[in-house]
């Protein structure tokens, strides 16, 4: 696989780790992907089987994920959350607020959302104001690095008031930010792999892709770009090509639509677009309507927003999703939360659910979709009973 990254305008060219380093001008990583070319079938029977099992398995609607012993989550009445995500302006991040909120407030649990737009000051601001606004908890949320708020949540926690980092660090990551009081994690890089794995099959191996992520504003975006690497390596080293960008939040809206133009200039055989988190597609969508080119690359994203599983529904641009149900992962926070307000252990594995999208199944998202649709009632039903005592 030949793999290049661009980081803020700036040419990095990172080869893969299996491959080494190149130097100097030559562009980094693995042999030199045919992007679309050549006659020998560039995926055996058997990987196009493996891959399609995989994408098959997330199509179906998800159980409940690990989750600690039962209690009774009535007892945390009366205390204050505040989560402070890494933007307000994301719109999954606050979809999962507004749904923590809710359920917590079933159980005499007021939560708050700080809002910000995704700078580092402002996240030191909201950890500052969770001390003078007689907040009991503070999530750290979805995808801030929490090592950044160290010194904050060190202070927090000599004043008695626990931190949860909430869906930043993906399950596989080990060096994980001092003084947390529990951790709900994200599956980044499972996401990272079903991208690519749909990828690699919807072009049968000769993949030519854009894969726009922003890694250095969310702590657990490497582990989803490792995903995607991995399977490119894995299934089509010789025939797939990779050029990785990285647009930091706060840029997306001015920086993504150029990137795409630039990219569908100087590559006629671009055949697909990996836009890490969907609140990034309409900033691809753009650029690729303007060139007349929605015919021939097609877009891969994550997040399963309503208007991006819309137009899997209605469109043929964005072909798929990797959803994370909202519900479940407001659930699976408070669960955790909960556990620390009550002086428990925190649950050793927590996360929620993944479920894929894409044509066949888009609609059980409902029409219009909403981002409580799709996933099934196993995380509701579920964390219902775990909160009352009673095993699920």
């Amino acid at each position: 696989m030949k793999s290049t990254r661009v980081v803020c305008g700036s040419f990095l060219l990172l080869a893969l780790a299996l491959s080494g380093c190149s130097k100097g001008g030559a562009e980094g990583g693995g042999a030199q992907g045919t992007g679309g070319g050549g006659e020998k079938a560039a995926l055996s029977d058997a990987q196009t089987a493996e891959l399609q099992a995989k994408i098959d398995k997330y199509k179906k609607l998800p159980e409940l994920p690990p989750h600690g012993d039962p209690f009774d989550a009535k007892k945390a009445a009366g205390k204050t959350i505040m989560t402070i995500p890494s933007s307000s302006a994301l719109e999954f991040c606050h979809q999962v607020d507004l749904e923590l909120a809710r359920v917590a407030a079933e159980y005499g649990v007021k939560a708050v959302e700080y809002e910000n737009q995704g700078q580092p000051n402002q996240w030191v601001a909201g950890m500052n104001a969770a001390a003078n606004s007689g907040a009991n908890l503070v999530n750290i949320a979805c995808g801030t690095d929490p090592s950044v708020l160290s010194p904050q949540t060190a202070q927090l926690k000599s004043a008695g008031i626990p931190v949860v980092a909430a869906h930043n660090y993906d399950p596989t990551k080990k060096e994980l930010a001092p003084d947390l009081a529990g951790i709900v994690n994200a599956q980044y890089k499972t996401v990272g792999e079903l991208q690519a794995d749909w990828v690699i099959l919807q072009t049968k191996g000769r993949a030519n892709v854009l894969a726009i992520d922003d890694i250095g504003s969310d702590i657990a975006t490497p582990e989803l770009v490792s995903g995607i690497n991995q399977e490119f390596a894995k299934y089509c080293p010789q025939t797939c090509k990779v050029r990785h960008v990285s647009v930091p939040i706060p840029n997306w809206s001015t920086a993504i639509s150029p990137v795409v133009a630039a990219e569908l200039s100087r590559n006629p055989d671009l055949n697909y677009i990996i836009g890490v988190y969907d609140d990034m597609v309409k900033y691809i969508l753009a650029p690729l309507t303007s060139a007349g080119a929605t015919g021939r690359v097609k877009i891969a994203t994550f997040n399963a927003s309503p208007s991006v599983v819309k137009m899997i529904q209605e469109g043929d641009v964005v072909t798929f999703e990797v959803g994370e149900d909202s519900n479940g992962l407001a659930r699976a926070i408070f669960d955790q939360d909960a556990r620390v307000l009550l002086g428990m252990p925190p649950s050793k594995q927590s996360y929620a659910a993944l479920r894929i999208f894409d044509k066949s199944n888009a609609k059980e998202a409902g029409t219009p979709p909403k981002f409580t649709n799709g996933y099934g009632n196993a995380a509701a039903d579920g964390y219902k009973k775990l909160w009352s005592g009673t095993s699920p």
